[in-house]
């Protein structure tokens, strides 16, 4: 019962393993350009590495939990860290970063993460017109 009753930090933990453990479960074994190419969505060491990207730069900073931006990066290192290991754990296999690096280290990623952000971007602007108004 302790897990409902859960204070925020643990709540966000909550939801971040929940949105990392599927994403860990499916070809995260690496990521380079040319793989990433056929494909129509980001592959899952990209999502996961911008999961924990917007975790840690928007949701724990963010207005709800107000934490310091580098205490934020910490929690939530911490947390994939733990999806890592109880992944690797589930499968009897030593932790694999080969996923996560092959994103944070490519020099290709800053270029493709950088062109899901003007997807992004245009996205937004194209569905403002359709944004739910609360002043009506």
């Amino acid at each position: 019962m302790g897990i409902l009753n859960s204070n925020s930090i643990d709540a966000a933990r909550y939801l971040f393993i929940s949105k990392y453990m599927p994403l860990r479960m499916f070809e995260a074994n690496c990521w380079s350009a040319d793989l990433q190419k056929p494909r129509s969505h980001p592959a899952p060491p990209v999502r996961m590495m911008y999961l924990i990207y917007i975790f840690s730069s928007e949701v724990l900073s963010g207005e709800i939990f107000n934490i310091p931006s580098g205490l934020a990066k910490d929690y939530v290192l911490g947390w994939a860290l733990e999806c890592e290991e109880s992944y690797m754990r589930l499968q009897g296999d030593e932790i694999d970063p080969r996923g996560l690096a092959s994103v944070w280290e490519g020099p290709e990623t800053t270029d493709y993460i950088e062109s899901i952000q003007r997807e992004y971007a245009r996205m937004e602007s194209a569905l403002d017109a359709f944004a739910f108004n609360s002043s009506y």
